[in-house]
């Protein structure tokens, strides 16, 4: 047992308590719980990050777009410096600003509102997401909502609840913060629809890490992470692979589970030869740039 685990976990049983107290009280119905008006697809995960969450919010969004959905994207808008509901892009009165939108809705954006496809995907933030799902569907037309980020968000209904858990936290147990990086315990994702069993290495491995969850009448998958191409940060081009194969690089990072970059920096076949590792949502500064 490691020294976080061991001196956190008197902390983890009150936070656990006061989280089971608040479940409870939802459960019960002693909290509200507002409805957007059209389904809500919540998007979460019980870990405070690296789990793939981002990703799967982009794709399930562009399922539901391809299927003639009008669709929108709420996010918490995590990091950002301002308050209120925002859409992210381009056009006048939005932004694409990370540090007024969050890092993360604005490479949903980026990547959901580039290519000139009907309908088209709104990515909104709003710390309030009953408010933020009200005014994409009252002002935008939206007629699905994915709640990124939304598992423990539980003021704003959900029609469906994905969790995501990577196959590592699942064969090698984890805690709930502080004594580990578990908002929730395990056991809360009886509450989803869907759980997606994320960084599967194989079938085997994937079925493994399945038998490690608590009873649950969820559909399970297993998904693992297929990189098709890796991007020239100076031209925005994308190479080929084999550009990283033999080659001798230096990795950085800045996400949940970096870990999880540096194996897939190794699969590719290059040769690492030094790493700076920087916590998640980290914003770099000039000094951290020249230094690495």
């Amino acid at each position: 047992m490691n020294a976080r685990r061991l001196f956190g976990a008197p902390f983890s049983w009150v936070f656990k308590g006061v989280v089971g107290i608040r479940n409870a009280a939802y459960d019960h119905h002693w909290l509200v719980v507002s409805a957007a008006g059209v389904p809500v697809v919540s998007v979460g995960n019980i870990a405070a990050g690296g789990t793939g969450k981002t990703p799967f919010v982009e794709w399930l969004a562009r399922w539901l777009q391809g299927r003639g959905f009008s669709v929108g994207v709420l996010s918490r808008g995590y990091g950002r410096r301002t308050r209120g509901f925002l859409v992210v892009g381009n056009e006048e009165g939005q932004s694409i600003d990370s540090e007024i939108v969050g890092d993360e809705p604005a490479q949903l954006a980026q990547e959901l509102r580039t290519q000139q496809v009907r309908p088209e995907i709104i990515v909104a933030v709003d710390e309030d997401r009953v408010r933020g799902a009200e005014l994409l569907v009252r002002d935008h037309g939206v007629r699905v909502i994915v709640l990124d980020d939304g598992f423990q968000h539980r003021r704003l209904k959900r029609d469906l609840d994905v969790v995501l858990v990577t196959a590592g936290e699942l064969l090698q147990g984890g805690a709930v913060l502080p004594a580990g990086n578990w908002r929730e315990p395990l056991e809360a994702v009886g509450r989803a629809g869907v759980v997606i069993i994320t960084q599967c290495g194989s079938t085997q491995h994937f079925e493994s890490a399945m038998r490690c969850l608590p009873p649950t009448n969820a559909l399970v998958a297993g998904v693992r992470t297929v990189v098709h191409a890796v991007q020239s940060a100076g031209t925005g081009a994308d190479l080929a692979t084999e550009h990283l194969r033999s080659k001798r690089v230096y990795i950085m990072s800045a996400i949940g589970q970096p870990g999880g970059f540096r194996r897939t920096v190794e699969h590719l076949g290059a040769e690492i030869v030094g790493s700076s590792v920087f916590a998640d949502h980290h914003r770099f500064t000039e000094e951290e740039l020249d230094r690495v």
